[in-house]
């Protein structure tokens, strides 16, 4: 008996982490919500840019990475998100901002899921729950195609996996990393 290999699906939802945007003091920000998180993490250096005030973490605590890489995380902010009828001030730890996808980013994670009961739709990306009585559904922004510009040489082009940087750029790339545990 031979069973046919279902045919794989070509959709670009299947591979992108679930990211949309919030807007802060009029500043346009990436929001990633990322369930393999533990923590809310917002960039330091965004913080620094919108004046907000940071607060020293009630309970300060290491972050570990799958590479035992570790930072001490020692302060927190309340970041205001809104998404449709949904507006909070939500609790993000504070990171530098290298250790972020990007200095604009904010990720939610397991605290945000949890606190709010998110209900997580896998084959359309989507996020849904009840606030004020009432349901919240946000939604995928599809990401952009990357763009080449002209005159770029492609030969040197090659990226390191781990750290998104092109080969010989010094320390320049943007770490991606997925915030596992704390201590």
């Amino acid at each position: 008996m031979h069973l046919a290999q279902p045919e794989p699906l070509n959709d670009w939802r299947r591979t992108v982490i679930f990211q949309t945007c919030t807007k802060i003091e009029n500043k346009s920000c990436k929001v990633i919500v990322d369930s393999g998180s533990c923590i809310n993490v917002i960039a330091s250096k965004l913080i620094t840019t919108l004046g907000m005030r940071l607060i020293k973490h009630p309970n300060p605590y290491k972050v570990t990475w799958i590479d035992a890489t570790s930072i001490d995380i020692h302060e927190r902010c309340q970041i205001p998100i809104q998404f449709a009828t949904y507006t909070n001030n939500v609790w993000c730890n504070i990171l530098p901002w290298m250790l972020v996808i990007s200095f604009d980013h904010i990720i939610l994670g397991r605290l945000w899921l949890f606190d709010l009961d998110v209900t997580i739709y896998g084959r359309t990306n989507q996020y849904s729950f009840v606030y004020n009585d009432k349901r919240v559904k946000i939604m995928l922004n599809q990401p952009k195609p990357p763009t080449r510009e002209k005159g770029v040489d492609k030969s040197k082009d090659k990226v390191d996996v781990l750290t998104n940087k092109k080969k010989g750029d010094k320390g320049k790339g943007k770490m991606v990393m997925n915030l596992i545990s704390h201590d």
